[in-house]
């Protein structure tokens, strides 16, 4: 509990900030090695690049951690009531992960004025869906009683889904040698990309193009 709390958000996030850019290494305009960390990879410019490889590798350190904070609070309330009101608990246990993620998630959209692609907002758009289904899944768990190791195995399986999926690119820009300011070409490299690309076309034809 204490190693998952919100006391640990700034902590947690400075190391797995650190861990997803060494991960995601140098910027490709640099090391040319196109296909290191496609889940990573996305925006423009180098420091466009950075900033969404680390921001990209907190969405999925808390979609575990934050996961596996609430499954343990819960066990230590009282016997769940109604879905609704155990529903509203979670939030309330969550409101500082959530208020982390909304700041920390939009901070940098800016940088998707610069090219067509929406990279920043659109995954935020993404991080934002797998969390309320985890969160209702989790409460879902929770209700029918289920034992504390089986949810909290079950409890990130959104999470882990989506690392499943965007493991071939979340961008258009994933595999590209893209400088500042350029457009990615529309290149779809495989089933898994190009569910990914949908996301984006979805958002983007939802809420259109961000600069505008």
């Amino acid at each position: 509990m204490f190693l998952l709390g919100p006391w640990m958000i700034i902590p947690t996030g400075v190391a797995f900030t650190w861990l997803s850019l060494l991960v995601y290494g140098d910027p490709p305009e640099i090391h040319r090695h196109l296909e290191r960390a496609l889940f990573l990879q996305g925006s423009t410019d180098w420091g466009g690049g950075c900033l969404f490889a680390a921001t990209i590798g907190l969405y999925v350190t808390f979609g575990f951690t934050a996961a596996w904070y609430l499954v343990l609070k819960l066990n230590s309330g009282l016997p769940p009531v109604s879905f609704g009101r155990t529903l509203m608990k979670s939030l309330w246990f969550l409101k500082f992960h959530i208020i982390a993620f909304i700041i920390g998630g939009t901070a940098n959209w800016g940088y998707d004025a610069y090219v067509t692609p929406n990279d920043f907002r659109n995954m935020f758009m993404l991080a934002a869906l797998i969390y309320a289904l985890t969160v209702l899944l989790i409460v879902t768990l929770y209700s029918m009683r289920l034992s504390t190791p089986i949810r909290l195995i079950l409890a990130p399986i959104f999470t882990v889904f989506w690392l499943i999926v965007g493991s071939d690119g979340n961008t258009s820009r994933a595999g590209q040698l893209v400088f500042c300011g350029q457009d990615p070409q529309p290149i779809i490299r495989g089933t898994r990309h190009a569910l990914m690309l949908s996301w984006h076309h979805l958002c983007d034809s939802l809420m259109g193009d961000i600069k505008e």
